[in-house]
């Protein structure tokens, strides 16, 4: 009733803000002044901007260039540097390992090249991931400053052991010895050393698994990937997504919904089809399709019915066999579950759904052309006739017949 509407509403809503800020994201990759006036435009953003709206932007749009999101939140501006501030605020590192965290990080952005666009960036990092230390009581790094130091370390370290031009690989024992002293502790004002089996578990982390600070140099891990690494890189990902939307009834949206999936949903059913070789098999993928075509009917969508026809006509195997050799047709059609299942979804499509297809009469024409000339299209008297369907036209006897035939 009035709660499903109103459901329907917010879906509504949540779709047309999704593609206003794809939209945005497509403004701001060719320059972000022009994308931040187009979210202000329709209401997305306050005039002046501020730097939550920007941070919730370049966290929800997709589409976004991740090397001009990089460069963006390198800036030294007022606002960028809000901005950046305020980005790294809304990550949730807790749980990870500071070099699992980095890696979450830079996942959402491209890190720019120019040493002091990283200096901003990876202190913010470091502010982020100190806070969070200290709020679940991880008291291994006594200060942002100690954290921001390994940060750029680990940096360091990812260049130098997965940069193919480089030699001489930094060892363990180097890497340990370049973070000496680091953790300083502003209380007693003595340095301190990280802990050994902190830096030794970054360093085979790094060495196994590379952080990729630049997507086009996908370099292949050089390892079996841990347990562990792989659990750390899933609840990033689980992170990164936004919730999924629950809805008890969402009536109204059906059909957006099924034009924005079918293409997979048929692809899948179709290809589980085309490898099936007996009526078992065949079950649940030709179920799949009935119920794709009777969506896509139901919501006037002709592309998926023109689709799945192009693709049934070349199960059947019928236009591919020569008009004369009735005997290699009607054997193929005695003898194949699937060319028989395939004609039966065809007939059944142009029969009940045919009012909503368009291209897809090539393909059904095509299968009536052979069949006729192969004599093979008569009318038995005592072929069953489905029983006319009111809210669909008819198409004619002979797709009666087929698809009786084909049912019997």
């Amino acid at each position: 009733g009035g709660g499903g509407g109103s459901r329907s509403l917010e879906l509504s809503a949540q779709k047309l803000t999704k593609r206003r800020l794809e939209t945005a994201a497509d403004h701001f990759n060719r320059s972000p002044g022009k994308g931040t006036a187009f979210l202000q435009s329709v209401g997305l953003a306050s005039d002046p901007i501020t730097a939550e709206e920007l941070a919730w932007f370049l966290r929800e749009a997709e589409g976004l260039d991740k090397t001009v999101v990089g460069d963006f939140l390198g800036e030294r501006d007022e606002l960028n540097l809000a901005v950046l501030e305020t980005f790294a605020a809304r990550m949730d590192f807790s749980g990870f390992q500071i070099d699992d965290a980095l890696r979450y990080f830079l996942s959402t952005f491209r890190l720019p090249g120019e040493s002091q666009k990283i200096d901003r960036i990876t202190e913010a990092f470091a502010i982020r991931y100190y806070a969070l230390c200290k709020e679940v009581g991880y008291d291994v790094f006594h200060s942002s400053d100690a954290v921001h130091i390994l940060t750029f370390s680990i940096i360091m370290l990812n260049t130098d052991l997965h940069n193919p031009q480089n030699k001489k690989r930094m060892t363990l024992e180097e890497f340990v010895r370049n973070n000496r002293g680091i953790n300083e502790d502003k209380a007693t004002k003595k340095s301190e050393d990280l802990p050994r089996e902190l830096l030794t578990a970054i360093y085979h982390n790094i060495q196994t698994n590379e952080i990729k600070l630049n997507d086009a140099s996908a370099h292949v891990a050089k390892g079996p990937r841990s347990a562990e690494s792989w659990e750390k890189e899933m609840q990033g990902a689980a992170r990164s997504h936004r919730d999924y939307v629950r809805w008890d009834d969402a009536r109204g949206l059906e059909g957006e919904m099924f034009a924005g999936v079918w293409g997979p949903v048929l692809a899948g059913a179709l290809a589980a089809a085309e490898s099936a070789w007996t009526t078992q098999q065949l079950h649940l993928p030709m179920q799949a399709l009935d119920s794709a075509a009777s969506l896509a009917a139901r919501h006037a969508l002709s592309a998926p019915l023109d689709h799945l026809l192009s693709h049934l006509v070349t199960l059947t195997t019928i236009p591919s066999t020569p008009a004369g050799a009735v005997h290699t047709i009607a054997e193929t059609l005695g003898s194949s579950p699937k060319a028989q299942s395939s004609l039966a979804a065809l007939a059944k499509i142009a029969l009940e759904y045919g009012d909503v297809v368009r291209e897809g009469w090539g393909a059904i024409v095509s299968v009536v052309v052979v069949l006729h000339t192969a004599g093979l299209l008569e009318i038995h008297p005592d072929a069953p006739k489905p029983a006319p369907r009111p809210t669909r036209k008819s198409v004619g006897s002979d797709w009666q017949w087929l698809a009786g035939w084909a049912d019997g």
